[in-house]
């Protein structure tokens, strides 16, 4: 596992970028391998008497593909093969094609799932979660223009993003604290607002033909998707942090971080309080 997660990190940080882009998908490839191993070790785990300890320990030791899953565990608490730190600068350093930034991110999402330690990362340097956000803000900022192809990349864009920020900050106090302080919740709600309304000027030109009709269909779902997503974050984020040893923030403490770009917040609030209670 040494030598092939040292090979994918010398191509993720390559000055070429068809190198960089070989290691995103020799790093992609390695996800998925482990993939189905994952739930096969939760089972293992979740089995906690000393009769199944014991035949858990014999049935790792016998089986390869839950000793790969173990080893790429135990090398990202290790700094030299921690991939997080060499995918992020990747951000920085290129402007990557749609496709890229959602294979990235989506890449980002599996680390943090099968290693949540990896979440530390965004706290420590507080750089790295504002290469997301600085990548969440410029999608709003640049669904302004009229190239409807463009706009329609940067809402998959953002819900890519969104998602990735749901992994960051799931269980991680300390990552909700550094998104407060870079303005997180200010870029992400513009987003709703933004969404809900965009097509309005665009109404006068729905009726021309059956193609347009359907590509105007296809962005109000491109749209709700997007609000979707931003309603997934929220019900996370505008939670009670019963579980903060620290003691945290209150919800109401909280959605004054929304409240000068979304006033309706504490009626979205209330409607989200609603859906938990179903």
């Amino acid at each position: 596992m040494e030598q092939e997660l040292t090979q994918i990190i010398n191509l993720l940080t390559s000055n070429e970028l068809p190198t960089t882009l070989t290691g995103l998908e020799q790093t992609h490839k390695l996800l998925m391998s482990l993939l189905p191993s994952i739930k096969q070790y939760q089972n293992l785990l979740m089995n906690t008497n000393n009769n199944a300890l014991m035949y858990n320990q014999r049935h790792i030791k016998q089986n390869r593909d839950l000793q790969q899953l173990i080893q790429f565990q135990i090398l990202q608490d290790n700094f030299q093969y921690n991939l997080l730190q060499y995918l992020l600068p990747i951000y920085d350093k290129y402007e990557l094609t749609l496709n890229d930034y959602l294979l990235s991110n989506q890449i980002i999402q599996g680390i943090l799932l099968i290693h949540p330690n990896s979440k530390r990362i965004f706290s420590i340097n507080h750089h790295n979660m504002k290469i997301i956000l600085d990548l969440l803000d410029g999608c709003n900022n640049t669904n302004n223009n009229n190239n409807k192809d463009s706009a329609n990349d940067n809402i998959k864009l953002s819900i890519s993003l969104i998602s990735t920020l749901i992994h960051i900050l799931l269980k991680n106090y300390d990552n909700y604290r550094i998104f407060e302080d870079l303005n997180g919740c200010s870029i992400l709600i513009k987003h709703f607002k933004l969404s809900s309304f965009e097509n309005i000027n665009d109404q006068n030109n729905t009726n021309t033909n059956t193609n347009s009709n359907n590509n105007n269909n296809e962005d109000e779902e491109l749209n709700n998707n997007l609000n979707f997503k931003i309603i997934e974050f929220l019900m996370l984020y505008l939670s009670e942090e019963i579980d903060n040893s620290r003691g945290g923030k209150s919800i109401q403490e909280k959605s004054q971080f929304f409240i000068n770009d979304f006033p309706e917040i504490d009626s979205l609030i209330e409607n989200l309080n609603q859906l938990n209670n179903l």
